[in-house]
């Protein structure tokens, strides 16, 4: 049935089963299999932490040794990171360290070192599809005594329209078509998923102006670091060799730094002179079976009346400060002002929830027993403040706002429809 769809993926994003990973190779024949970041990073830990290892008092020293034969760019760096941890003395005197991490890992290096990644591989985990299968658990209450045709009748009833419908409306609400940008939003960021946007207006404005970019033609530029004055490579790739930038926010992110936003910023160089592979990335674009590029240009009404998008932008920063600062777009038309408007509880719930993912790693390395009793009890005066705060206000916080995005989405979805 795959192959009757005619799909062939690039890459392939798995944890660590050889199943799964014979499965998809013999599957999809011309894909590469990678094993994902998050999970590789958990079975280091979970191995490393067993006593029974005999390495559990060197696991932090290990790990960086680890990260740092995963983290390599070039065989050289690869070369020079396997020979410091071969040749440490935490390594000659484990036996079984050396057959788990020999076997295990440097033999399959080539599916979890980044210097065998596909250049154009932007996403290095599978979270997301471990977050539909945590969405799937909640629509099987009341399913799990029940027959398998019962169980296909509701993914396909429920389950796969609903996320159907989510992923529609997450392309809808990026469009022009639903919001207009403000003019400050370059207009390649235009009808872009949010995210994509956001990531790339926190890195827009800096202090690097045209005498910072030295042009060596045919889309390879110099442009000097705003910290040491050191030059950072820059280049567009074409058919043959990958748009690649040489500093450490383009390594993590695989996406547009402060260094190719100064060239877009101050250049003739365009978004539409990177090479195509890069620029049409999916993780890039919105679906066009759903806004095609023909909905985009229609001059329509805005059924809401609301404001156009506000993206946070980045003002001109020091290079270690990516994210010290934000401002937002000034919008044309404001509505009236609510005390707790639906963005900006948003905005302050996805705080809190990073900083809570962040406290969940931290307590997951924690080993000492009076540190982890101490956050526990911090963490249980807090939630039991906020249990009493949300008795105190029963009333939904964005009740008109919700409704209107809702019906502003419902809106343009039968819109798209009929013109497409």
């Amino acid at each position: 049935m795959l192959h009757a769809c005619a799909w062939h993926p690039y890459n392939i994003m798995v944890d660590y089963s050889l199943a799964e990973i014979e499965a998809l190779e013999t599957t999809f024949p011309d894909a590469r299999v990678y094993l994902c970041d998050f999970h590789r990073e958990k079975v280091w830990l979970e191995w490393l932490r067993k006593e029974s290892h005999g390495v559990s008092e060197k696991k932090e020293m290990l790990l960086k040794h680890f990260r740092s034969i995963a983290g390599s760019q070039s065989q050289e760096g690869y070369d020079i990171a396997v020979k410091e941890l071969t040749g440490s003395d935490m390594w000659l005197s484990s036996d079984k360290l050396q057959t788990w991490f020999s076997s295990g890992w440097l033999s399959i290096s080539e599916r979890w070192v980044r210097m065998f990644r596909d250049s154009y591989m932007i996403v290095n985990t599978n979270n997301g599809v471990e977050r539909q299968n945590k969405e799937l658990k909640r629509y099987l209450d009341g399913y799990r005594k029940r027959s398998l045709s019962d169980l296909v009748k509701m993914l396909m009833t429920q389950f796969f329209p609903d996320m159907y419908l989510k992923y529609c409306q997450d392309n809808v609400q990026s469009s022009s078509c639903y919001k207009k940008y403000d003019d400050n939003i370059p207009k390649f960021l235009h009808s872009r998923p949010r995210k994509f946007v956001t990531h790339i207006m926190k890195r827009w404005y800096s202090y690097l102006t045209s005498q910072d970019i030295t042009n060596h033609q045919n889309g390879l530029f110099l442009v000097r670091s705003e910290q040491d004055r050191n030059n950072y490579k820059v280049w567009f790739g074409n058919k043959d060799e990958a748009t690649f930038w040489e500093c450490a926010d383009w390594c993590q992110h695989k996406l547009p730094c402060k260094h190719m936003n100064a060239i877009l910023r101050c250049t003739k160089w365009s978004w539409d002179d990177l090479y195509s592979r890069f620029r049409e990335n999916p993780i890039f674009t919105l679906d066009e079976e759903i806004v095609s590029p023909s909905t985009e240009t229609l001059d329509h009404p805005d059924p809401s009346g609301s404001n156009v998008f506000e993206v946070p932008c980045q003002s001109p920063l020091k290079e270690s400060s990516y994210h010290t600062h934000t401002q937002n777009v000034t919008p044309i038309k404001s509505g009236p002002k609510v005390k707790n408007s639906y963005k900006e509880t948003m905005k302050h719930q996805g705080k809190c929830l990073n900083e809570l993912k962040l406290l969940i790693d931290l307590v997951y390395e924690q080993q000492d027993v009076d540190t982890l009793k101490n956050i526990y009890k911090q963490v249980s005066n807090i939630t039991a403040s906020v249990q009493h705060n949300c008795q105190h206000h029963q009333q939904k916080p964005w009740p008109s706002n919700a409704s209107a995005n809702a019906k502003k989405t419902k809106v343009y979805m039968h819109w798209i429809k009929a013109n497409n």
